[in-house]
């Protein structure tokens, strides 16, 4: 029994066990470096906080367009891809009507073209990020997918890898 312990392991495998080892490691740091990368931000507030500029001034009001304009810019600032915009209420004889619809904004009403039905037919459920402002007087959707396909080639060159270690 005295004649195994004193065995010593090849140089073979004690050189694969350290390249593995090795390999383990690299294989660790670079999942915690890469991991945020592929998580999209549910947390982003920017476009509802710029929606909820809109909620304190009059459709038919100049301030309202003022905003419009702060939203639009703010928007294009941060490159959100505003594909709709729609605000509850409408004018008639220059004052807010206080309608329980949401008239369309952005992009400019076309002949009762309903750009909304046309937005969440053309992208996928995934793709798209609806957001109404906390009063539920605006809505917007926003495309997001750049966002979804930047993650999903992060998430698969990931794969690939984690697969080669």
């Amino acid at each position: 029994m005295a004649e195994h312990s004193s065995v010593k392991p090849s140089q073979i495998w004690t050189k694969l066990s350290e390249l593995t080892t090795h390999k383990i490691i690299i294989g660790l740091l670079l999942i915690i470096v890469l991991t945020p990368y592929t998580q999209v931000a549910n947390t982003d507030l920017g476009p509802v906080m710029s929606l909820d500029s809109l909620d304190g001034d009059s459709v038919c009001s100049a301030q309202f367009n003022v905003s419009l304009s702060k939203v639009l810019n703010f928007n294009s600032q941060h490159n959100y891809n505003l594909l709709y915009l729609a605000v509850m209420g409408g004018c008639i004889n220059g004052s807010d009507d206080g309608g329980t619809t949401y008239n369309q904004i952005i992009p400019t009403a076309n002949n009762g073209f309903n750009v909304k039905q046309s937005v969440l037919e053309q992208y996928r459920t995934g793709e798209l990020l609806s957001i109404t402002s906390d009063s539920n007087r605006s809505e917007a959707l926003y495309s997001i997918l750049k966002r979804t396909r930047l993650k999903y080639g992060l998430n698969v060159s990931m794969s690939i890898l984690c697969c080669r270690m």
